[in-house]
């Protein structure tokens, strides 16, 4: 995927070929003052990209519905368990580990 970067004032100025730019399968990078500001994509790289999140949602509820009934199957106590949060906390904090 070609990337083409313009700061805010070119973008402005050139606007008309920009769009052609990104229709051609372009992304365009704004900067403003050496940071990046907005990202311009097709509208059908767009609906690409929430097609993409739907899936990857889509996918995330099914493992968590998969290891919920592999839970179950082993017996495990889910109060048992620590959460994501906990484990994190645990990581960065140098807690012990809970018992």
């Amino acid at each position: 995927m070609q990337t083409k970067t313009l700061t805010s004032d070119q973008a402005r100025q050139s606007w008309g070929e920009l769009i052609d730019t990104v229709l051609a399968g372009e992304v365009v990078n704004i900067v403003r003052h050496n940071r990046p500001v907005a990202v311009v994509i097709s509208a059908a790289m767009w609906e690409q990209i929430l097609a993409d999140y739907a899936r990857l949602d889509d996918a995330e509820d099914l493992v968590a519905v998969y290891r919920s009934q592999l839970k179950k199957l082993m017996g495990i106590d889910d109060s048992i368990l620590l959460t994501d949060e906990e484990v994190e906390a645990w990581l960065v904090e140098d807690e012990p580990v809970p018992a």
